[in-house]
């Protein structure tokens, strides 16, 4: 059970999920991202790959968890090898307190920059107060 104490705009699980899901793209969402429980819900140990999902929308109240884990492998590689691949980070600018106003990442399995620029103008179109930032890594050799 949760309880939403933020406005609709305020909070980006709040705008985003829809946004992304109307996207036309295969989209796969953590538990941390989105209050609707009918999507498809990242689970603990299942890492997509861009043959499952074109598009991963993350919650820093689960990538932060990995954040110090310098391990090779598992779930901490996994979200460094997401916060690798271009994304748009998303926030209402405010900190993260317990469950409340996290940054969602919304990163392109794919690759397609093009489709998140599409998403970072509709989300900011449909909330303005939201901060949208792409995030494009260096391509290798770079």
């Amino acid at each position: 059970m949760s309880v939403h104490i933020n406005a609709p705009d305020a909070d980006p699980r709040g705008v985003v999920p829809s946004i992304v899901a109307a996207s036309g793209a295969r989209v796969i969402f953590d538990r941390y991202s989105d209050y609707e429980r009918n999507r498809r819900i990242l689970g603990i140990r299942q890492r997509p790959t861009k043959d499952m999902a074109d598009i991963v929308v993350t919650s820093n109240l689960a990538y932060d968890r990995f954040a110090l884990d310098a391990a090779p492998s598992g779930m901490a590689a996994y979200y460094r090898g997401l916060s690798a691949k271009p994304h748009l980070d998303v926030s209402n600018g405010r900190p993260t307190v317990a469950y409340f106003n996290p940054a969602l990442r919304i990163v392109a399995m794919d690759g397609s920059v093009d489709r998140l620029k599409k998403i970072a103008a509709e989300i900011e179109a449909a909330a303005p107060s939201l901060k949208v930032e792409l995030i494009e890594p260096p391509k290798s050799g770079e």
